[in-house]
């Protein structure tokens, strides 16, 4: 059983650290408030604390992630939008 689970850990190590990259990305999406980033974050979070809880059990960490993914998928349809629309906001480019 003990070999089960550290083999397991070993397959997830990589994958919860690539899971902060694709984050990384579609934070130009979530800045656009486009409603498809902010699905996309909510599952790469929620991705994030699975791997966090099979790799080592760091509840810590998967609590952070659960609880960032629950705070987006509450608040996020208040922001979100289908368009992708600027906000109005002005860029430094257009200054």
């Amino acid at each position: 059983m003990r070999q089960a689970i550290a083999a397991l850990g070993v397959l997830t190590a990589r994958p919860s650290a690539f899971s902060g990259l694709p984050l990384v990305i579609v934070a130009r999406g979530l800045q656009l408030r486009l409603a498809l980033a902010r699905i996309v974050a909510i599952a790469l979070l929620l991705a994030g604390a699975l791997f966090s809880l099979v790799k080592g059990l760091y509840w810590e960490e998967a609590l952070v992630l659960t609880a960032i993914a629950a705070l987006l998928g509450a608040y996020g349809p208040a922001i979100a939008s289908e368009t992708g629309a600027p906000s109005g906001r002005r860029r430094v480019g257009s200054l």
